[in-house]
């Protein structure tokens, strides 16, 4: 007789529910707005939701069911998707010595721009910014993560992989 839980299969279903629900708490809480980004929360609550969503992401890649667009994503490093772009943001966000950071000879960390500012700053020849009123970019390095665009969708777009009765997206 083997040891409840000693399959990792076993806990696929329940640790992608328990993921699910809590990015849904989460960004009930409207941490994901213009007034949410101002938090001293917003930075550990993005942390939180990379974590879990980076989970879901990879558990569906590991199904053959991967979350693919490539949507305002920089496609200056080869061919990255959403999954990987929250997989190397989750890495940005959760190492501090993460080599993520480093940009133009800088350690750039944890920027966050909010609504449309799409030439906010410049770093030598590099324009950064956010390219829409409606969103929040976020950049570690050169990543750059917009909060609706990739979060908020990549999310919606995983749950009808994870059949939930408690879901509320």
């Amino acid at each position: 007789m083997r040891k409840p839980g000693s399959i990792p299969a076993d806990y696929f279903d329940t640790d992608a529910r328990t993921s699910i629900r809590s990015i849904a708490d989460l960004l009930d809480t409207g941490i994901l707005s213009s007034k949410g980004s101002e938090s001293p929360f917003f930075r550990p609550c993005i942390t939180q939701i990379l974590i879990e969503l980076s989970d879901l992401l990879q558990k569906l890649d590991k199904n053959r069911k991967r979350i693919c667009f490539k949507d305002d994503i920089s496609q200056q490093d080869g061919g990255r998707d959403v999954t990987d772009l929250i997989r190397d943001c989750r890495n940005a966000s959760c190492h501090i010595s993460s080599g993520a950071h480093i940009f133009q000879q800088n350690k750039f960390v944890f920027n966050v721009m909010v609504g449309y500012c799409p030439a906010a700053m410049q770093i030598n020849d590099v324009i950064l910014g956010c390219d829409y009123a409606d969103d929040i970019a976020i950049f570690w390095g050169s990543l750059k993560l917009y909060a609706g665009r990739h979060i908020v969708r990549a999310y919606r777009e995983a749950i009808p992989h994870f059949p939930d009765p408690f879901s509320r997206r």
